[in-house]
């Protein structure tokens, strides 16, 4: 069926309804970034639960999140291979999210005895409404667009638009980090955090709205009542599919170190909120400005995925281990905080358009469990990351005289992925590429 492009994501023709679609996608985004710089520093040193049962809470709900992830993906499968179904998903996804998310951070006013469980409880019911806000809106990727083009500009858009909720995070932490606990130190989380509910589901209902009113939408040819389970689903994806799933994984779980540690270097290295926020503000604004250049890239002839890949992936590196060899020079890791940021959100551009081609490729009709696949692998690493940052903290005086050692744990497990990073897209091209990626040879 020939589906006007008018009503493509990506497209010259469609761009309200791109932007409206990079709107929503910052309105998720808010959440991730909230949960991933803030929800560790909450619970230890706002909600004064220890360190020990702070890691055990944020992997149960990772954990939960994945589990969420292949389930929905599974049972809501049809209703995810269809763009105007996936768009009320994620809207009642966006719904629930910010419920549960508002509902976590009011457990400073839980008794102390209760305030652990609590967090558990509620870290888990968010992780599992996060899935439903997630899937739907990543599907769109691969459900709405027509071609390899449309998509790199969709991703980098995505980037861009991420980026800038993490910058809007970022400039949120000096005045969250210098009130204490006695001069309402809870109530502006809270604030923030009913403030970043209403954005996401603001967000989510102008996609929807704009969906409806974009006419004629891309459908998929029928496919049989009668479908492959999860195991016969997962056998059939190519190997490509899971090469850049273990990317997405390792680039993932280095990142969310670097950032989980972050306000605890601001609050016990820097000893400086201002000056903390201005290297978070700086990383993210070069994940911003940067998008023009990995577009740029991208849609150029001659030019693969897996040679933009390496370049971001070469970048990172050398930026994070500039960072941690200049802890002391301010100059330097206000240049490296940039490079950390041009050079992950340039993998994350790179890797999210390939993966959203292989989908479009290979398993369209079964989008929503191709992502839920990739999200819930990613979930499993950040949940063992955060198990491996609970023992970390409660084995060191991170406040005090071993302060020191915080820069090293924020940066090396992440120079590690970017090495194993660079070994699989070796690997990649040693496996050969679709049609999709050859045509830039």
């Amino acid at each position: 069926m020939h589906t006007p492009s008018l009503h493509l994501l990506g497209t010259p023709q469609s761009r309200s309804l791109t932007y409206a679609y990079a709107g929503a996608h910052f309105g998720k985004s808010l959440f991730w970034y909230a949960s991933e710089i803030l929800f560790a520093y909450f619970l230890t040193e706002v909600g004064q639960i220890p360190v020990r049962y702070m890691g055990l809470i944020l992997a149960v709900g990772y954990f939960s999140g994945t589990a969420a992830d292949l389930g929905l993906g599974l049972l809501l499968r049809q209703r995810l291979s269809h763009v105007l179904q996936a768009c009320r998903l994620q809207c009642l996804g966006a719904v629930l999210g910010a419920l549960t998310l508002v509902l976590l951070f009011l457990c400073t006013y839980v008794p102390p005895a209760w305030r652990a469980p609590y967090a558990l409880l509620m870290g888990i019911a968010f992780r599992v409404a996060y899935a439903l806000y997630d899937l739907p809106q990543n599907a769109l990727l691969s459900l709405a667009t027509k071609d390899a083009d449309s998509r790199s500009r969709v991703s980098s858009l995505r980037i861009f638009f991420s980026g800038t909720a993490s910058l809007l995070i970022a400039s949120a932490i000096a005045p969250l980090l210098t009130s204490r606990i006695a001069t309402g130190q809870p109530a502006r989380f809270l604030l923030l955090v009913l403030g970043l509910s209403l954005a996401a589901i603001l967000s989510a209902l102008a996609l929807l709205r704009a969906m409806r009113k974009a006419g004629p939408l891309p459908e998929l040819p029928s496919t049989p009542a009668l479908r492959p389970g999860l195991r016969q689903s997962l056998r059939g994806l190519p190997p490509c599919v899971w090469i850049v799933v273990a990317m997405l994984v390792l680039i993932a779980g280095g990142c969310a170190m670097f950032l989980k540690l972050e306000p605890y270097y601001i609050a016990y290295v820097l000893k400086s909120p201002g000056w903390g926020t201005s290297i978070a503000m700086m990383a993210s604004l070069g994940a911003i400005l940067s998008q023009f250049l990995w577009r740029y890239l991208l849609l150029q002839p001659g030019r693969s995925r897996v040679d933009c890949l390496l370049l971001a992936t070469v970048g990172l590196l050398v930026s994070i281990t500039g960072f941690w060899l200049g802890t002391h020079d301010w100059l330097v890791i206000m240049a490296c905080a940039l490079g950390f940021g041009v050079f992950s959100g340039g993998c994350g551009t790179v890797l999210w358009a390939a993966f959203g081609d292989l989908v479009a490729d290979s398993v369209k009709a079964d989008a929503g469990l191709a992502y839920g696949l990739m999200t819930g692998a990613v979930k499993i690493a950040l949940g063992v990351n955060c198990l491996v940052l609970g023992q970390l903290l409660s084995g060191i005086d991170y406040r005090g005289s071993q302060s020191g050692q915080l820069p090293g744990l924020m940066c090396g497990p992440l120079m590690l992925a970017c090495l194993l990073v660079m070994l699989l897209a070796w690997l990649w091209t040693r496996m050969g590429r679709p049609a999709r990626y050859q045509r830039y040879q």
